[in-house]
């Protein structure tokens, strides 16, 4: 939410979430995988 919505960079969503950036590159790519998953399940 705080990137895809909101805008957020990676930095600034990590520095919200008190955590790594790592963390949330791996987040949001899981996310995103997941959405993928859910609106193409075909492919």
């Amino acid at each position: 939410m705080l990137i895809s919505v909101l805008g957020e960079s990676y930095v600034g969503a990590a520095d919200i979430m008190n955590c790594d950036i790592g963390t949330i590159k791996s987040r949001v790519s899981r996310a995103r995988g997941i959405l993928r998953g859910m609106l193409a399940p075909d492919f």
